[in-house]
């Protein structure tokens, strides 16, 4: 990932007050538990909130798409989902790694 992208990033989520950064350590951390933060609340504060096709954007255009009712339910799914993930349950590998 280049610098830039990760500096946007860091960026956002202190904005959104998910991590703060430890003064002369160069590092940062999250301001409650990992426990307490799904995987949704990541993905909206970088990207936005979910949308799976144009249907579904705040825009009037919803009103004519054929496929609004099957895109909505997927996506009202996906984010449902994703609520209910926490990232202090995403496995990264990283003790494997470290073991290895």
């Amino acid at each position: 990932m280049a610098d830039s992208q990760f500096n946007k990033i860091v960026g956002r989520l202190k904005e959104e007050g998910l991590i703060t950064s430890v003064q002369g350590e160069g590092a940062y951390r999250l301001t409650k538990s990992a426990h307490e933060i799904s995987v949704y609340d990541v993905f909206s504060i970088i990207e936005g909130e979910l949308r799976l096709n144009h249907c579904l954007q705040e825009d009037g255009l919803s009103q004519s798409c054929g496929v609004q009712d099957y895109f909505g339910n997927l996506q009202d799914a996906l984010v449902d989902v994703l609520s209910k993930k926490y990232i202090a349950n995403i496995d990264m590998g990283w003790q494997k790694r470290a073991g290895a």
